[in-house]
């Protein structure tokens, strides 16, 4: 071999290691490469597994928000509606509504705050599901407001037994650990059945409403079926809230006097006389306020009322107190809605010297009830009307529990005491230590204590003997119209 041809096969056999060590990085690269690309590959698989299980998740919780409620975890209004009509489809099988609402829960939230309100209505949640089968679907529907829809044929007495049970499974009071207590309360349900109550969801659901309605008129803490009597009695409710609106333009309200008595020996003498708004309706008659005054407050209408009570109680008063005979004042009773009103201190100025009577010789009647729910504003108000020389009356005294606070703080000069408390005498322990609590006090403070509700006499002996000497009820009269008042006056 040549030395030209060594020359040559050197150079080609450098040529083919440095083709094997390029070849060789080559594969070593597109290895590496081919690595990191499976690891990228894996790692974009992981990431893409965790955005899915991410976005399921957020599904899930974006479901959860939107059909279950966040406090008690029990199905919400939106989920529980959907049930509702869906087990509402004509041909569907029978199946019962309950509509519950927490009897004066607005008073817990009111006492122990709203932190306590909410572990309440978790308890009151819990206790539901307790209550029922799986299959039942239970649910908060706002606030207080809870439902159960109960599927199949439940015969009517089984359905009652159901529904005592969800009302005694409120009787165990409830801890409080934020503040240290316990808390009872009650539940009022409604019940109605389809398809015999309704034909669909709407007609269903204000059938359990009414029921509910009436068991809060009936006392609270129990469960009422609706029947044809409480269809009819809110078809007349609607009627005459239907005519409400024109009833006052017609000049048909009036008022009606109740003599309220001091015993001046054994003989009663009228002291004061508390003015009473009735309705002369054309068709039915004579209605008391307590059947429409709920309709004319959502109406909004008590203003105008409140007003017309005010006016002519002045206007009837003006003649009686120019007579031999004339009682020591009349008295208005003043709605919670009037009493929040600002502008209450500046009608009352304006009235009393349109009328020209004194200011002495009106008393405004307000409940215990309505002070409570306007408590932030009663003291200044009390301040207001005293100003004015107004008497101030404290109605149904005893009824609720922050009385006597509210009897210092308002600057009460009569109270009277409910009627509720006046029928369990003689003979109620408990009714008689209020009474006689509420007596010894008043006498203590200065203040007029009133009876209301005496029909017997012996509620009125009981009454004397705790020092009471002055009563309203039908023992000594009921509520005359003002053309009656001068010829009462005067056969005393």
């Amino acid at each position: 071999m040549s030395e030209g041809e060594v020359d040559r096969l050197m150079r080609r056999l450098g040529h083919e290691r440095r083709a094997r060590r390029e070849a060789e990085h080559l594969l070593a690269r597109r290895s590496h490469d081919l690595g990191e690309a499976n690891r990228g590959l894996a790692t974009a698989l992981a990431q893409l597994e965790l955005t899915v299980d991410e976005r399921t998740r957020a599904l899930i919780d974006l479901r959860a928000v939107a059909y279950i409620d966040g406090l008690t975890g029990l199905v919400n209004r939106r989920l529980f509606n959907q049930r509702l009509a869906e087990a509402s489809q004509p041909g569907g099988e029978s199946f019962s509504l309950l509509y519950i609402d927490v009897d004066d829960f607005k008073r817990v939230n009111d006492i122990y705050g709203h932190a306590c309100g909410d572990t309440v209505l978790r308890h009151v949640g819990s206790r539901l599901l307790d209550s029922v089968r799986e299959i039942d679907i239970v649910a908060r529907l706002a606030g207080d407001e809870f439902a159960i829809l109960i599927p199949g044929v439940v015969a009517r007495d089984s359905l009652a037994r159901l529904a005592g049970r969800v009302v005694a499974t409120m009787s165990s009071p409830i801890d409080l650990p934020a503040v240290g207590r316990r808390v009872t309360v009650g539940l009022s349900i409604g019940v109605a059945v389809y398809p015999d109550d309704g034909t669909d969801a709407d007609a269903i659901s204000a059938a359990a409403d009414l029921a509910l309605y009436r068991s809060k008129q009936d006392g609270k803490n129990r469960a009422t079926f609706c029947d044809d009597q409480i269809r009819n009695e809110r078809r007349l409710s609607l009627e005459l809230e239907r005519d409400l609106t024109q009833a006052l333009s017609a000049g048909e309200f009036l008022l009606h006097y109740h003599p309220l008595v001091g015993m001046h020996g054994d003989s009663p003498r009228i002291l004061a006389l508390e003015a009473l708004l009735r309705w002369r309706h054309p068709r039915r008659g004579l209605i008391e306020a307590r059947e429409f005054v709920p309709f004319a407050d959502q109406r909004g209408l008590l203003p105008n009322l409140g007003q017309f009570v005010l006016t002519r109680t002045l206007e009837d008063a003006r003649s009686w107190f120019a007579g031999p005979h004339a009682p020591e004042w009349v008295s208005v009773n003043i709605s919670d809605r009037q009493l929040r009103d600002e502008g209450l201190s500046e009608l009352l100025t304006g009235l009393l010297t349109t009328s020209g009577l004194p200011p002495g010789h009106l008393a405004i009647d307000i409940s215990e009830s309505a002070l409570i729910n306007s408590s932030v504003h009663s003291q200044a108000l009390g301040q207001k009307l005293r100003a004015l020389g107004l008497r101030l009356c404290i109605d149904d005294f005893g009824s609720a529990q922050a009385g006597l606070r509210m009897m210092c703080e308002f600057g009460a000069t009569v109270i009277k005491i409910a009627r509720e408390l006046t029928c369990r005498v003689p003979g109620d322990a408990a009714a008689e230590a209020i009474i006689e609590t509420s007596a010894l006090l008043s006498r203590r403070l200065g203040i007029l204590i009133v009876a209301e509700g005496v029909e017997t006499t012996a509620q009125r002996d009981y009454l004397r003997s705790t020092g009471i000497e002055h009563f309203q009820g039908f023992l000594f009269g009921r509520p005359l119209a003002a053309a009656d008042i001068p010829a009462r006056l005067a056969r005393q």
